[in-house]
């Protein structure tokens, strides 16, 4: 059997199943010509994910944590469940 998919290998699912690495995987971060927005300092926007990817179970929390350890406004994560919104 065999799966693709965007879904990303970790070590939880290593767990479960075998997984051949064919590929890498990172973010890419999309705004409009002339935008400001750093995703190093994303601190209060809102930013828009795909539900249920590592950016928005993971990264963004992660990003927004630090963010309000800093004193700073979290991020506000907007899921989406597809990608033609």
């Amino acid at each position: 059997n065999v799966g693709m998919s965007s879904f990303t290998d970790s070590k939880e699912r290593e767990e479960q199943v075998d997984f051949v690495t064919y590929f890498s995987a990172g973010t890419l971060w999309a705004q409009p010509a002339g935008g400001d927005v750093d995703p190093e300092n994303a601190c209060g926007k809102k930013v828009a994910v795909q539900a249920t990817t590592v950016q928005e179970t993971d990264e963004l929390p992660a990003r927004s944590k630090k963010c309000t350890d800093e004193g700073k406004p979290a991020i506000e994560i907007v899921p989406f469940d597809s990608q033609d919104a």
